[in-house]
């Protein structure tokens, strides 16, 4: 037998200790359900008081874990996965900033219902729009403009959710092309550090959705050093090939590769996060102080 190299004993001792905690993971008896009423098997219930979390993990832990995100293409049908799901990550803008996800609340609740682990949110953002404007800079200011421009709409997401009861310690920024962008990418980058940085004075731990491509064509060379939700994978089988730096962005590592599956989002779980178990505190409403 050829004796391992230090490097391929970390490796293995890695993947078994992954499992290991996986296996605890599903065992334990001590995981946190919320109850959904006795009148609504769906597990589809509106009720306030559902959203509340208790003490489950914040997302599963181990390589190889699948989970799912649902939000306002699955509107207004609620289409979601069947049973229960190791984590779920749903969307609180309607495809665009400054917007809510009609489903939110409902597609929330099954998140809760049948999550596994305590559920995620996820935002869009885009970059400055033709006369948009903030109190707080001056009219020719543009860097200062997007950056209040992505921080309202941050503030906008977290009391759409905050409404609903619903409190994530992880959030998402949704970045891709489908939204508007500007040519100058460094005004791009502060309309994405103003949501950032807004989500991170809350509470929140903050990740970036996109692609390589299409973060360094809107970015360039803008390195956050965020937790990256990596998009592209045709399906579960090339998923796993893209948990490694060539589809990763922004200085950041690849902790979940998107995939499709029977028509919705799925996604694979690249690494143990160093997260696991955080909960979010309480948040009170607060105010768009970003502009108009």
């Amino acid at each position: 037998m050829v004796a391992l190299s230090g490097a391929r004993r970390s490796f293995f001792l890695w993947r078994w200790l992954a499992l290991v905690v996986m296996l605890a993971f599903a065992l334990s008896p001590l995981l946190a359900r919320a109850d959904t009423s006795p009148g609504d098997p769906s597990g589809l219930e509106t009720s306030r008081e559902n959203l509340l979390l208790t003490g489950r993990p914040f997302m599963p832990v181990g390589l190889g874990v699948m989970g799912w995100d649902i939000s306002w293409p699955q509107c207004p049908t609620s289409e979601v996965p069947a049973g229960q799901v190791a984590f779920a990550i749903i969307g609180v803008s309607d495809g665009r900033p400054y917007t809510e996800n009609d489903c939110f609340l409902q597609q929330f609740s099954w998140a809760v219902a049948h999550s596994q682990s305590t559920p995620q949110i996820y935002m869009n953002i885009a970059g400055l729009p033709d006369g948009w404007t903030s109190p707080q800079c001056t009219a020719s200011d543009l860097p200062c403009q997007a950056y209040y421009y992505g921080k309202g709409a941050a503030v906008y997401a977290v009391n759409s959710a905050t409404t609903y009861d619903a409190n994530a310690p992880m959030w998402w920024l949704d970045v891709e092309t489908a939204n508007h962008w500007s040519t100058d990418q460094f005004l791009n980058e502060r309309a994405v550090k103003g949501a950032v940085e807004y989500l991170q004075a809350t509470g929140h731990t903050v990740g970036i959705y996109s692609t390589p491509r299409v973060w360094g064509l809107l970015m360039g060379s803008y390195s956050p050093h965020l937790p990256v939700w990596t998009a592209g994978a045709d399906d579960l089988t090339v998923a796993p090939d893209r948990c490694s730096a060539t589809y990763a962005f922004g200085g950041g590592p690849v902790i979940m590769v998107q995939y499709v599956s029977e028509h919705l989002d799925a996604n694979y779980s690249c690494v143990m996060p160093s997260w696991a178990g955080r909960r979010a505190r309480v948040l009170p409403m607060i105010s768009n102080d970003g502009g108009s």
